[in-house]
């Protein structure tokens, strides 16, 4: 069986049964608000079909999240680190639900074979790779622009400034991974992305565009799918220009002091502007390692202590943390410096059953408050053994 759909005046016949998504009775039933901010802003942006440029008019929404979908599906094809990214955002569960705003990623590095690139300049040149360019309405200054030679339309000419041209239009676009994140391994499984429709009707729509490594693709609207899947929407629990419109403008100032079980970390935040705060992003590096990597999401306005045990005795560790909303993260605060604690104390106590033939039970326990990786059992046969051996 084959289904046919129209994709931006291209009729492409595709194998159907094959690839399935949840319905969006699924991806968009979680109780979540409603918003209607944002919902009828367009873009003008040309024609990605193909790899060629149709005729600059003003298109849709639709356009506009078909073109993401179709450089993100290249994206996730292309970068193993992308993938990775995408799903360690996604878990972080900001909003309760798997959803990774695009606002609070474009500036996040990927590995690549050429080294680290942001994701806004990867997405970028992977729009120009494939001869895309997008048309604004006016040259405001805020983006790098020229005139088209053809039609005398301002278009963006930097490659850096497609995503941040498209968050500015939509600044709640997010890539969401409805179903099976947590099971998705992203070094495997390369997901098919597809996006929402601003005609969706559930029960009417039966399919949605999609694509597999640039290649469009018929997707399921009803059936659950057996594997993860990118989609590409509005976050629902965000009113673009009217809770949220800006990161957080705040001052953080974080201290780091060693613990008997590890490094205890808190600070403190100055909020002239009382912006909205969801929670902080905890970044932490060693002298061995070259930057910094996020350990910990606290979330919450309030949740300003975290403990980092999972530390190695006497190594240095520094760190610095950043507030974070639905638009992304703040400066970052100060950068602290702590040593991990000594070796633990001897244990308090240690005994030696024989409770049945062939068997001894040891049993001791340790002084509370120390940091213990694990503890080393060593045992020495009288008139067979020299010295202790070490069995476990």
């Amino acid at each position: 069986m084959k289904k046919i759909f129209k994709n931006k005046g291209n009729f492409y016949h595709l194998p159907f049964a094959t690839i399935l998504i949840f319905g969006l009775i699924f991806i968009y039933s979680c109780s979540k608000e409603e918003s209607k901010d944002i919902s009828n802003t367009t873009v003008e942006l040309r024609s990605l079909k193909s790899g060629s440029l149709v005729n600059s008019s003003r298109l849709n929404q639709d356009a506009d999240f078909n073109n993401l979908a179709r450089v993100v599906s290249i994206g996730v094809e292309k970068n193993k680190s992308f993938r990775k990214l995408l799903k360690q955002q996604a878990l972080i569960q900001f909003d309760g639900d798997y959803d990774v705003l695009v606002s609070t990623i474009k500036d996040e590095q990927l590995i690549t074979l050429s080294g680290s690139i942001s994701v806004k300049s990867f997405l970028g040149n992977i729009y120009q790779s494939i001869n895309a360019s997008i048309a604004t309405e006016s040259n405001d200054g805020v983006f790098n622009t020229e005139n088209d030679p053809n039609t005398g339309d301002p278009v963006i000419s930097s490659p850096d400034d497609i995503i941040e041209y498209i968050i500015s239009v939509y600044p709640i676009i997010q890539i969401s991974i409805p179903v099976l994140a947590e099971e998705w391994d992203e070094n495997i499984h390369i997901p098919v992305v597809t996006f929402i429709p601003e005609d969706y009707n559930e029960g009417v729509t039966d399919y949605f565009e999609g694509y597999l490594n640039d290649n469009p693709i018929a997707v399921d609207a009803v059936i659950p799918p057996n594997e993860p899947v990118l989609v590409i929407s509005l976050n629902e629990r965000f009113h673009g220009g009217s809770s949220i419109v800006a990161a957080p403008d705040v001052d953080i100032t974080l201290s780091a002091t060693t613990s008997p079980i590890g490094i205890s970390l808190s600070w403190s935040v100055s909020n002239p502007n009382d912006d909205e705060i969801m929670g902080y992003r905890i970044y932490r590096k060693t002298l061995f390692s070259n930057s910094f990597e996020i350990v910990h999401d606290n979330i919450g306005k309030e949740n300003t202590i975290y403990n980092d045990n999972n530390v190695d005795a006497l190594l240095s560790y520094f760190y610095y943390v950043k507030a974070y909303n639905a638009m992304g993260e703040s400066e970052s605060s100060n950068i602290a410096q702590a040593n991990a604690p000594d070796v633990p104390n001897a244990v308090a106590d240690f005994s030696a059953l024989h409770l049945i033939a062939d068997e001894m039970e040891l049993r001791w326990t340790h002084e509370t408050g120390q940091f213990i990786d694990n503890t080393t059992l060593f045992k020495r046969v009288i008139g067979v053994d020299a010295s202790y051996q070490q069995i476990g």
